[in-house]
């Protein structure tokens, strides 16, 4: 196929290859939080959020691949998503009685895969501080977390991030 030789493609770089493998899998995983966002009756803050994640996304995809400036489209994902809008889902979505803990691991993996050197350790170090700080606000003032409206739904969000983030 066109589009798949197109973005994943032999004689394209690993790193582009990996990129468009990860946001394609963002993407995915993007669209399947938004149904379970709907489905579980979340704020719509939370459904706005991950509307422009998912359009911070598609940017970043043209970026890498029209525009040629890989590094440049990575940088954008991990400070837009990474470090501005998980944490905001993260109070938004459930805190840790969520899947949200495990969207602040794909983060820093998605770091480790695509940046190098101490760019890469800045953005690991930045990314462990922010996501430790969401965490303990979290437990010492619960009440800036917008929590499922019921058990089920909580499970269901935990359920879904395990699979997006193992597939």
């Amino acid at each position: 196929l066109f589009w798949f030789k197109r973005f994943f493609g032999k004689h394209l770089p690993i790193r582009l290859v990996l990129f468009n493998l990860l946001v394609i899998a963002a993407l995915s995983g993007g669209i399947v939080a938004f149904g379970v966002s709907l489905f579980t009756g979340l704020p719509f803050q939370q459904n706005v959020v991950i509307i422009v994640a998912l359009v911070s996304a598609i940017i970043c995809f043209y970026i890498s691949n029209f525009k040629n400036k890989l590094k440049e489209a990575t940088i954008i994902m991990l400070i837009v998503i990474g470090l501005i809008l998980l944490p905001f889902m993260f109070f938004t979505g459930g805190g840790i009685n969520s899947g949200m803990p495990l969207w602040f691991v794909i983060a820093i993996v998605f770091n480790f895969l695509l940046i190098e050197g101490k760019i890469c350790w800045g953005f690991a170090a930045l990314q462990c501080i922010i996501y430790g700080i969401c965490i303990l606000v979290s437990v010492k003032y619960p009440q800036t977390v917008i929590n499922f409206s019921t058990p089920k739904g909580e499970l269901m969000d935990i359920v879904v991030s395990t699979y997006v983030a193992s597939a």
